[in-house]
């Protein structure tokens, strides 16, 4: 797997760091000889029009623009009405995104701007390709907007095949795990959406929503990722309707790289395929229930992340099953659960290993996540990323801030060494998985990874204290 043929640059920047802020509006009538005189007075190259889309737009109107309707109508062309010239409606990025999905777009699109909008879906900004010309990048840098050109699973599967050596390359260019894992849990995001898409393309699309489960929701993926998603409903749509969906859904994913949920949380399974009064009945019935299986569920289905669909039943769900969580009783439980657990760190401070290697998953990050997690549903903190969850508890007093960075420090520590694990593994033609060869760390590594283990063993204990406070 090479590694070094890629820049990682727009990776590393969102889309809020490289635009220009402030853009230009002009009304829809604005002669385009004022338009014209705008750009050149404000010494920018694009200008929108039509910002409240009371005249079919809103749109824009670039200097190329304003060149192209001179040559084909003459001086008469700037006393045309700007509306009428504009190009609409916006092709837009989000500001949060990262820089290379702007770069996409515009490549693939053939653009030189592109608007920037905000959480509200405001414009707020211009991105131009001057702005990105001396970080011009190979193609794999589309791999998030090339989902959204994907038709087949062959299409998705050539995508999902750039995911591995561009984390090898953030990697090497000292990006650090979290983040890495961060932007591997958006493209399994994207192209659980993307498959959705595709999987609903002769199906009405309304009154039914497709969302994420577990790592991808809480932006912790590595590249040993398979399926965990699920499907809310009014209750309106045909059941059989929502079963070829989902099942077109998990067989494009399954095609694409991205492998069946052993464990069978999946759309296609009726039990992950429900209206929002039939969620509404199992998040009460797991809220009642201490039994392994129904907290086994919990821990994933409160990481969920809206992908496709209706988003107000994404939303309107996750308020019930977080208004459900604010009860001790169901944190309570997971918090029990959680004393189970038996660290993989010796008496004597050796590491447990089974044929030298051990599970960072079961062994570091499962107590992590999931005491992070009882700990937040118990204060009614919304985040979904562990860190963002510990770091809440400490701005409620609930965890003290030596612990934090205690914590988030050896998160950091076991997705390094698996992420790295893991690239290794698929160099060596070796399925990644969560395992880590021991023998293969430094001292250092080996010390500071035994460090780590020791900070997270403090965790049931605390975790049963904090949920059982109010």
């Amino acid at each position: 797997m090479n590694r070094h043929q890629v820049d990682t640059w727009p990776w590393r920047f969102r889309v809020r760091d490289i635009m220009t802020g402030d853009p230009v509006f002009v009304d829809s009538g604005c002669l385009l000889a004022d338009t014209a005189s705008t750009m050149i007075e404000r010494r920018i190259s694009s200008v929108l029009v039509d910002r409240d889309g009371e005249a079919g737009g809103p749109g824009i109107i670039t200097e190329r623009d304003v060149v192209r309707a001179v040559a084909n109508h003459g001086p008469a062309a700037l006393q045309l009405a700007s509306g009428n010239l504009m190009s609409a409606p916006l092709v837009c990025v989000q500001a949060d995104e990262a820089a290379h999905v702007a770069l996409g777009r515009m490549t693939r699109l053939s653009l030189r701007h592109l608007a920037v909008t905000d959480s509200s879906g405001a414009v707020c900004g211009i991105m131009t390709s001057k702005l990105l010309l001396r970080h011009q990048a190979g193609e794999a840098l589309v791999i998030n907007d090339a989902l959204e050109a994907a038709t087949s699973a062959h299409d998705l599967a050539d995508v999902h095949a750039l995911l591995a050596p561009m984390a090898g390359a953030l990697l090497d260019e000292g990006m650090s795990a979290s983040r890495i894992a961060s932007m591997i849990s958006s493209f399994y995001r994207k192209l659980t959406a993307r498959a959705a898409r595709l999987a609903a393309a002769d199906e009405a699309e309304d009154g039914w929503a497709f969302f994420i489960l577990g790592s991808a929701g809480r932006g912790e993926s590595l590249l040993a990722g398979d399926q965990d998603n699920a499907i809310v409903s009014t209750g309106k749509v045909d059941d059989a309707v929502l079963l070829r969906i989902a099942s077109r859904a998990c067989d494009l994913l399954d095609a694409a790289g991205l492998p069946y949920c052993k464990g069978g949380v999946m759309a296609s399974n009726p039990e992950w395929r429900r209206s929002i009064d039939g969620w509404q009945k199992v998040i009460a019935g797991w809220a009642s229930r201490a039994d392994g299986t129904s907290l086994l569920n919990v821990d994933i289905f409160f990481d969920l992340v809206h992908v496709h669909g209706d988003r107000m039943l994404t939303d309107r769900l996750r308020g019930l099953a977080l208004e459900t969580a604010r009860t001790p009783v169901l944190p309570r439980m997971m918090a029990e659960q959680l004393q189970t657990w038996v660290s993989p760190r010796g008496f004597l401070g050796g590491l447990k290993t089974k044929d030298g290697r051990l599970d960072l998953k079961i062994g570091g990050l499962f107590p992590l996540v999931a005491g992070a997690r009882a700990m937040a549903l118990r204060h009614g903190i919304e985040a979904t990323g562990t860190a963002m969850r510990l770091a809440a508890l400490v701005e409620l007093d609930k965890v003290a801030r030596a612990d934090l960075l205690a914590f988030t420090e050896a998160h950091e520590v076991f997705l390094d060494l698996m992420i790295r694990q893991q690239i290794r593994d698929l160099e060596a033609g070796v399925a990644p998985g969560p395992s880590i060869d021991v023998a293969q760390l430094a001292p250092r590594q080996k010390r500071r990874l035994r460090r780590c283990l020791g900070d997270v063993s403090r965790l049931p204990g605390l975790v049963l204290d904090v949920t059982a406070r109010g």
